[in-house]
């Protein structure tokens, strides 16, 4: 177990009143291999489960660990399981707790954990120790995107920073970057953009397009916001054509203009 004792459970909960840690232990691990396995992977779960750890990896776990734990064990631990059925435990020196408050703990359990997350994820992605850089899977990190991580999501688009949020989105980027913009910007463009990072301009441009296109997941309406920033992008690259030879090449057709003449005959009576 990641957490061992009870005082060290309770540091980081908002539940006071607990008395023995052995009963969340099997909660500890579901919660340990729900929550944390997206984001940091097996060879970083199986790192810091091992016999040294890297300094300062389970010190940012622990906090969402506890809470996730406790949201886990939240529809068990009232119940017991006997010959003739379920029953719920019975105990004359605590009131039941009612409905309303056990919903509020599993709902303030999951944002305290989710804040944990976002915190853990923030320093991997600060990290410079060599066996963690190893081991994670970097699932909070796009590094060939043209948003290539939540602070530069936060840029263009607020979600608070939130790692967590980052990585709800992360394939809809990963996917409208690549069937959307690099379908319009054409692939060699986007790929020397990428590589330079140095237009400004229009990497500001795609990044407002691609936000709201991850967005519109969420809420269709980013969808017609992050076509227009589309459209500003290309009218950008048109309106400077020499200077994006590739999309040239590519993509551009240049506008036709009919320099044959031509006559009209108009009938009337």
């Amino acid at each position: 177990m990641i957490i061992e004792t009870l005082t060290e459970l309770k540091k980081y909960l908002p539940v006071t009143t607990l008395k023995d840690v052995d009963i969340t232990d099997a909660h500890q691990q579901r919660a340990w291999l729900k929550y944390f396995t997206k984001f940091l992977g097996r060879d970083l779960m199986d790192l810091a489960t091992g016999e040294t750890p890297p300094t300062g990896l389970l010190d940012k776990i622990k906090p969402a660990l506890a809470n996730f734990t406790i949201l886990e064990s939240i529809p068990f631990l009232d119940l017991v399981l006997t010959g003739s059925g379920f029953g719920i435990v019975s105990n004359s020196n605590l009131a039941p707790a009612s409905a309303e408050r056990v919903k509020n703990l599993a709902e303030a359990c999951l944002m305290a954990g989710n804040d944990g997350l976002d915190d853990l994820l923030y320093w991997l992605e600060k990290s410079e120790d060599a066996a963690i850089e190893d081991a994670w899977n970097e699932s909070t990190l796009i590094k060939d995107g043209i948003i290539r991580n939540a602070t530069e999501f936060q840029a263009v688009a607020d979600i608070n920073e939130s790692r967590v949020r980052f990585y709800s989105m992360r394939t809809a980027l990963i996917n409208f970057q690549r069937k959307r913009i690099q379908i319009m910007l054409g692939k060699r463009q986007l790929d020397e953009l990428l590589l330079q990072r140095t237009d400004t301009e229009l990497l500001q441009l795609l990044s407002y397009a691609l936000a709201h296109y991850a967005l519109s997941t969420e809420d269709r309406q980013h969808y017609d916001t992050a076509d227009s920033y589309m459209r500003l992008a290309i009218g950008h690259i048109r309106d400077n054509i020499i200077s994006y030879p590739l999309y040239a090449a590519d993509v551009y057709e240049a506008p036709h203009e009919n320099t044959e003449d031509t006559a009209f005959l108009v009938f009337g009576l």
